[in-house]
This record gives C-alpha cells, structure tokens and sequence, in this order.
C-alpha cells in the first residue's frame, strides 16, 4: 500500500516536473534586429590580452574575449566567454585547470563560471599546454570589473592570485 502511494506521487511530479519544463522552454522572445545589432557593437576589452602572466609554475593567457547575448539567457544578462592558454612549466608534476579557477568581479559581485556552456577543465602534464573556453554570465549593466584567476587547489592555499581588468565598449 505505501510503495503504491510512493509510486503515484513520484510519477506525479514526475508528469507535473516535464510540464513545467517543456512549457517554460517553449517561451521565447524574439529581439528586434535593432536590439540584436546594439548588443553585438559592444565588446569586452581586456586589459593585457595575450600577455603571459605566471603563478606557481603557470603561465597564463588571456588571448581572447568575447561579449554577447543569444537566446539561451535572459534579456538582461550577457554572456562572457575567454578564450585561454596556459602552460605548466613543472618539470616533475601534473597540474588540474579549470574555467571553475577564474571568476569575473564588478561592484563587489563574484560571478563564477556558467554551467551553460562548454567550459574547459584538464589536466596539464609537466611542460604541457592547455587552451579552452570559458563562459560567464553578468548582468548586462556591467560596464567594468576583474577578471581572477585564483584555484581553489588546497595544495596552493598561498597562491597569488592573477587579474585583469575588462572594460564593455
């Protein structure tokens, strides 16, 4: 008797959990192409793009970032994604990067990494590269903030973090 309430109750918010799924996936708005154009003549300009910057036997690039909207996300968020290599100058160890090691800082806000997108995330062998992607959505109010590279490795709890500063034009 109670394995069958058990059953009728998961199969309920089972059936109610996809209703609600599939209808609030099917509402969409549409931009004007006036919109879509003022949203794409904005850039991120990061500061000492393609510069390397070392810590803890890593060398770090920025070498691209792009800003932009699509209709994945909301009206009022836009989409930050950074393009980066990084080498690891150990001669003797394997390190573990990710997208998860850098957030975005504007105003005293923190934004981590957006799960929606293909986000990197390896490991890099002793004197080997890694170059990926990462995505993270701000409000599209930003204007300026920083960008942190600080891993959340606990082998490194001293290690100096990295930043670089980015400007929406």
């Amino acid at each position: 008797e109670k394995m069958n309430v058990k059953k009728v109750l998961i199969l309920f918010f089972s059936v109610f959990l996809m209703i609600l799924v599939t209808t609030g996936c099917g509402i969409t708005k549409t931009k004007t192409t006036a919109e879509t154009k003022e949203m794409n003549e904005k850039e991120i300009k990061i500061d000492d793009l393609t510069k390397e910057k070392q810590t803890h036997n890593l060398g770090l690039k920025i070498v691209k970032g792009e800003y932009s909207a699509d209709g994945s996300i909301p009206d009022d968020q836009r989409l930050v994604v950074l393009t980066v290599e990084i080498s690891n100058d150990n001669y003797l160890e394997e390190v573990g990067v990710g997208a998860g090691d850098f957030q975005l800082v504007s105003e005293g806000k923190t934004y981590q990494m957006y799960g929606g997108k293909n986000n990197f995330g390896d490991m890099i062998k002793a004197k080997g590269q890694l170059e990926g992607t990462a995505a993270y959505l701000i409000p599209a109010n930003v204007s300026k903030g920083t960008i942190i590279y600080q891993p959340v490795n606990p082998k490194w709890p001293d290690m100096e973090k990295l930043e670089w500063s980015f400007a929406v034009k």
